[in-house]
Protein backbone atom coordinates (compact mmCIF):
# COMPACT_ATOMS: atom_id res chain seq x y z
CA UNK A 1 0.00 0.00 0.00
CA UNK A 2 1.79 3.50 -0.54
CA UNK A 3 1.66 6.41 1.25
CA UNK A 4 -1.07 7.89 -0.65
CA UNK A 5 -3.29 5.64 0.04
CA UNK A 6 -2.61 4.70 3.81
CA UNK A 7 -3.25 8.85 4.35
CA UNK A 8 -5.96 8.50 2.08
CA UNK A 9 -7.81 5.45 4.37
CA UNK A 10 -6.36 7.01 7.73
CA UNK A 11 -8.41 10.34 6.32
CA UNK A 12 -11.77 8.51 5.88
CA UNK A 13 -11.44 6.63 9.20
CA UNK A 14 -10.89 10.29 11.13
CA UNK A 15 -13.25 11.93 9.49
CA UNK A 16 -15.99 9.06 9.88
CA UNK A 17 -14.94 8.64 13.54
CA UNK A 18 -14.97 12.01 14.73
CA UNK A 19 -18.69 12.25 12.98
CA UNK A 20 -19.13 9.54 14.82
CA UNK A 21 -17.96 10.33 17.99
CA UNK A 22 -19.10 13.99 17.72
CA UNK A 23 -22.88 12.67 17.96
CA UNK A 24 -22.50 9.80 20.29
CA UNK A 25 -20.19 6.65 20.87
CA UNK A 26 -18.60 4.79 18.46
CA UNK A 27 -19.39 1.05 19.54
CA UNK A 28 -23.27 1.83 18.29
CA UNK A 29 -21.67 2.36 14.84
CA UNK A 30 -19.59 -1.42 15.09
CA UNK A 31 -22.39 -3.91 14.33
CA UNK A 32 -21.60 -7.41 13.51
CA UNK A 33 -24.98 -8.20 12.24
CA UNK A 34 -24.68 -5.55 9.96
CA UNK A 35 -21.42 -5.95 8.77
CA UNK A 36 -21.87 -9.56 8.16
CA UNK A 37 -24.12 -9.82 4.92
CA UNK A 38 -22.08 -6.94 3.64
CA UNK A 39 -18.64 -8.58 3.58
CA UNK A 40 -19.94 -12.30 3.35
CA UNK A 41 -22.04 -11.39 -0.33
CA UNK A 42 -19.13 -9.13 -1.29
CA UNK A 43 -16.70 -11.56 -0.75
CA UNK A 44 -19.07 -14.66 -2.22
CA UNK A 45 -19.75 -12.45 -5.34
CA UNK A 46 -16.65 -12.02 -6.12
CA UNK A 47 -15.50 -15.53 -5.97
CA UNK A 48 -18.83 -16.72 -8.02
CA UNK A 49 -17.41 -13.91 -10.64
CA UNK A 50 -13.47 -14.33 -10.35
CA UNK A 51 -10.48 -17.17 -9.72
CA UNK A 52 -9.09 -17.36 -6.56
CA UNK A 53 -5.89 -16.39 -7.99
CA UNK A 54 -7.21 -12.62 -9.32
CA UNK A 55 -8.62 -11.78 -6.71
CA UNK A 56 -5.03 -12.55 -4.17
CA UNK A 57 -3.28 -11.17 -7.15
CA UNK A 58 -5.28 -7.85 -6.92
CA UNK A 59 -5.14 -7.88 -3.42
CA UNK A 60 -1.65 -8.56 -2.73
CA UNK A 61 -1.01 -5.95 -5.57
CA UNK A 62 -2.48 -2.94 -3.81
CA UNK A 63 -1.43 -3.96 -0.55
CA UNK A 64 2.16 -4.15 -1.43
CA UNK A 65 1.81 -1.40 -4.13
CA UNK A 66 3.58 -3.28 -6.55
CA UNK A 67 4.04 -2.08 -10.62
CA UNK A 68 1.40 -4.46 -12.55
CA UNK A 69 1.68 -5.08 -16.78
CA UNK A 70 -1.14 -4.10 -18.74
CA UNK A 71 -3.04 -7.25 -17.99
CA UNK A 72 -2.58 -6.89 -14.41
CA UNK A 73 -3.43 -3.72 -14.19
CA UNK A 74 -7.02 -4.71 -15.94
CA UNK A 75 -8.06 -8.13 -13.88
CA UNK A 76 -6.79 -6.01 -10.83
CA UNK A 77 -9.66 -2.95 -12.56
CA UNK A 78 -11.55 -5.68 -12.70
CA UNK A 79 -11.92 -7.55 -9.44
CA UNK A 80 -11.88 -4.18 -7.35
CA UNK A 81 -14.81 -3.10 -9.22
CA UNK A 82 -16.75 -6.13 -9.19
CA UNK A 83 -15.97 -6.01 -5.52
CA UNK A 84 -17.03 -2.60 -5.38
CA UNK A 85 -20.21 -3.24 -7.24
CA UNK A 86 -21.11 -6.51 -4.73
CA UNK A 87 -20.57 -4.14 -1.56
CA UNK A 88 -23.33 -1.83 -3.08
CA UNK A 89 -26.05 -4.42 -3.77
CA UNK A 90 -25.00 -6.38 -0.65
CA UNK A 91 -25.86 -2.85 1.52
CA UNK A 92 -29.11 -2.91 -0.23
CA UNK A 93 -29.39 -6.30 1.31
CA UNK A 94 -28.51 -6.15 4.57
CA UNK A 95 -31.23 -2.77 4.55
CA UNK A 96 -33.99 -5.12 3.09
CA UNK A 97 -33.41 -7.72 6.05
CA UNK A 98 -33.05 -4.87 8.70
CA UNK A 99 -36.15 -3.77 7.50
CA UNK A 100 -38.35 -6.91 7.48
CA UNK A 101 -37.21 -7.73 10.80
CA UNK A 102 -38.35 -4.53 11.75
CA UNK A 103 -41.40 -4.36 10.15
CA UNK A 104 -42.16 -8.09 11.65
CA UNK A 105 -41.78 -6.46 15.32
CA UNK A 106 -44.13 -3.34 15.28
CA UNK A 107 -45.61 -4.59 17.90
CA UNK A 108 -42.78 -4.87 20.08
CA UNK A 109 -41.36 -1.33 20.17
CA UNK A 110 -38.24 -2.41 21.81
CA UNK A 111 -37.25 -4.42 18.64
CA UNK A 112 -37.91 -1.82 16.46
CA UNK A 113 -34.66 0.04 16.97
CA UNK A 114 -32.44 -2.92 16.49
CA UNK A 115 -33.65 -3.57 13.57
CA UNK A 116 -33.56 -0.67 12.25
CA UNK A 117 -29.63 0.10 13.18
CA UNK A 118 -29.20 -3.33 11.37
CA UNK A 119 -31.27 -2.00 8.34
CA UNK A 120 -28.88 1.54 8.39
CA UNK A 121 -25.91 0.35 8.90
CA UNK A 122 -25.83 -2.32 6.47
CA UNK A 123 -25.89 0.23 4.26
CA UNK A 124 -23.23 2.95 5.60
CA UNK A 125 -20.81 -0.15 5.88
CA UNK A 126 -21.54 -1.13 2.51
CA UNK A 127 -21.29 2.53 1.11
CA UNK A 128 -17.81 3.36 3.31
CA UNK A 129 -16.62 -0.11 1.45
CA UNK A 130 -18.03 -0.23 -1.80
CA UNK A 131 -17.57 3.55 -2.71
CA UNK A 132 -14.83 5.33 -0.83
CA UNK A 133 -12.49 2.12 -0.20
CA UNK A 134 -13.39 -0.68 -3.30
CA UNK A 135 -14.26 1.84 -6.01
CA UNK A 136 -11.50 4.09 -5.46
CA UNK A 137 -9.07 0.92 -5.59
CA UNK A 138 -10.34 0.31 -8.64
CA UNK A 139 -9.34 3.32 -10.21
CA UNK A 140 -6.15 3.30 -9.55
CA UNK A 141 -5.74 -0.26 -11.69
CA UNK A 142 -8.07 1.44 -14.67
CA UNK A 143 -6.54 0.23 -17.48
CA UNK A 144 -4.32 2.88 -19.29
CA UNK A 145 -5.02 2.03 -22.85
CA UNK A 146 -8.02 3.42 -24.77
CA UNK A 147 -10.90 1.34 -26.35
CA UNK A 148 -10.77 1.50 -29.97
Amino acid sequence: MNRSTAVGLGLIVAVMIGAIVLGGTLMSFIDLASLTPVTMLTLGGTLFSHSMNDILGACMHWLKGSELDEAQRERSHEVFTQMANFASVSGAVGTVIGLTQMLQNLSDPSAIGPAMAVALLSLLYAVLMGELVLRAVAERYKPSHSAQ
